[in-house]
């Protein structure tokens, strides 16, 4: 009983021991200590996760060398450690090159309401949908007047973090009738949202939606890894 409780204690002792953040980058837990002296810090719980594991790897490995139990934490190995967070590494994902995120890359920019590389099949989407002349020509503010802009680049970025597409699709399709709320006629009001339901459509019905924004979760998770392989030295 002693030797099992023990092991538990080693594992909580992995858990949670301080916080620090910097603007724009995410935010990262002390989790625990290696051999080295250093702590082991970590972004996201596959991290902590890893950092868990190898705790509960070398309070084992203490235990079946000594009769009793450790009356202090038994400190990861950093070689172990790095072992099992690079075991987690995602499919096609580079360790030199990870893709630049919203939250783990202070320069990423949203690309607004789909202009510009990968994201031209929203524009293509949209103009083929786009009959009426109320269209101000403008796919950052299609209805005179009103923008959509901050609307496309809250949902870049709902999607880049890698946030649930269906709240992230909903949040959008609100944000866009929200804008078009100010506006002066019912008419004009109806026309917008008009607007705002093609824009919707577009990232939440069709396969090309759902191929954009499984991309977008593999590149927040490739980073996600990559930054908590870097921020603890695991590199090699």
């Amino acid at each position: 009983m002693k030797r099992v409780a023990a092991g538990i204690i080693a594992v909580s002792a992995f858990s949670i021991t301080g916080t620090f953040a910097v603007t724009d980058l995410p935010t990262v837990h002390v989790v625990g200590y290696a051999t080295d002296g250093m702590t082991i810090s970590c972004s996201t719980p596959g991290c902590t996760s890893a950092a868990n594991e190898e705790a509960l790897a070398q309070h084992v490995k203490y235990l079946a060398m000594h009769d009793t139990a450790p009356e202090e934490p038994v400190a990861a190995t950093r070689a172990g450690f790095c072992q099992k967070l690079r075991a987690q590494k995602p499919a096609n994902c580079s360790l030199g090159s990870p893709p630049s995120v919203p939250g783990y890359d202070i320069n990423w920019q949203p690309n607004g309401c789909g202009t510009g590389g990968v994201s031209n099949w929203f524009a293509d989407f949209v103009l083929e949908r786009i009959s009426s002349n109320s269209y101000s020509g403008n796919l950052n503010a299609p209805y005179p007047g009103v923008s959509f802009l901050e609307s496309c680049n809250a949902h870049d970025r709902c999607w880049g973090v890698g946030g649930s597409k269906s709240d992230c699709d909903m949040t959008f399709a609100q944000s866009m009738t929200n804008s078009c709320s100010g506006l002066g006629s019912s008419s004009a009001v109806n026309t917008c949202n008009g607007f705002a339901g093609i824009y919707h459509g577009a990232v939440a019905t069709t396969n090309f939606g759902a191929s954009a924004y499984a991309n977008s979760s593999a590149n927040y998770t490739c980073a996600a890894w990559a930054y908590d392989m870097n921020l603890n030295g695991c590199q090699n």
